[in-house]
C-alpha cells in the first residue's frame, strides 16, 4: 500500500525544497505543511492526492514553484496560490480541476508569476485574457471544457477541447457525488501549449458546478454506465 503524505514534514520549517513527485504517496494534503514558510519548491507530480487544498497552505509565503501535474487533484482552481507573492509558476495540468478560473484581474495580477499550466482538466466558463502588459506570460489551457461565446477572440478559444460528452459525464458525477471518468491518455496533452485555434465544440455548453442539476437527466443515471456508453459512442464517430 502506498504511503500517505507525512504530516511530520510540517515540522521541517527550514526546508526550502520538497520534491516528492512520483514517489507513490497518496491521501489528503497535510494541514501542517502550511508551516513551511521557507519552502521555495513543492513538487507533487504524479501522486494520488485527494481532498481539498488546506487553507493553511497560504502560509507557504516563500513558495516559488508549485508543481503538481497528474496528481489526481480534484476541485476548483486553488486561488490561494495567487496570494503568494513569490510564486513564479503554477503547473497543474492533467488533474481534475473544475469550475471557472479566476478573473484575468486576479489570475495575472501577481507580478512575479510568469506561467500557469492548467491543460488537461475540466475547467469551464470563459478563458481569462492575458493583458498586454503581461505579453510574455505563458498561459496553457488546452483540453478543458471551456465554452467560448460567439465571436470570441481566437486566442481565448481552446483548440483541442474535451469532447462535450466527457465534460457532461464529469459534471454529472459531481452532481451525483460519484467518481468521474479520468481524462484518457489521448486527451491529456504531452506538451501543453497556449491555445490559439478558433475551433470549439458544436454541442450546447456543459453544465457547471454552479448549476449541477442541469446534468441530472435520465441519460445520466446510472452515471457509470451512461458515461461509458456516451464516451464509447463518441469514440466511434
Amino acid at each position: 500500500m502506498a504511503d500517505v503524505l507525512p504530516p511530520e514534514l510540517g515540522n521541517l520549517t527550514q526546508i526550502v525544497k520538497l520534491d516528492i513527485g512520483g514517489n507513490g504517496f497518496q491521501g489528503p494534503m497535510p494541514e501542517s505543511w502550511g508551516s513551511l514558510e521557507k519552502l521555495q519548491l513543492l513538487n507533487l507530480q504524479k501522486l494520488n492526492l485527494n481532498g481539498s487544498f488546506p487553507a493553511s497552505w497560504a502560509g507557504m509565503t516563500s513558495l516559488n514553484h508549485f508543481i503538481a501535474p497528474a496528481a489526481h487533484i480534484r476541485g476548483p482552481f486553488p486561488s490561494f496560490l495567487l496570494a503568494l507573492s513569490n510564486l513564479s509558476d503554477i503547473v497543474l495540468y492533467s488533474n481534475e480541476l473544475y469550475g471557472p478560473l479566476p478573473s484575468a484581474a486576479e489570475l495575472f495580477a501577481p507580478p512575479i508569476l510568469t506561467a500557469i499550466d492548467v491543460s488537461g482538466n475540466y475547467l469551464n466558463g470563459s478563458v481569462p485574457k492575458v493583458p498586454p502588459s503581461r505579453s510574455a506570460f505563458k498561459f496553457s489551457f488546452s483540453t478543458n471544457c471551456f465554452q467560448p461565446a460567439a465571436g470570441a477572440d481566437p486566442l481565448l478559444v481552446d483548440s483541442s477541447p474535451l469532447p462535450p460528452t466527457e465534460c457532461s459525464c464529469f459534471y454529472s458525477s459531481l452532481a451525483l457525488g460519484e467518481p468521474a471518468q479520468a481524462i484518457s491518455p489521448s486527451s491529456s496533452p504531452s506538451s501543453p501549449t497556449t491555445s490559439t485555434s478558433t475551433s470549439s465544440p458544436s454541442s450546447p455548453p456543459s453544465p457547471s458546478p454552479s448549476n449541477p442539476s442541469a446534468s441530472l437527466s435520465p441519460s445520466a443515471l446510472p452515471h457509470g454506465a451512461a458515461c461509458l456508453l456516451a464516451l464509447l459512442a463518441a469514440s466511434l464517430l
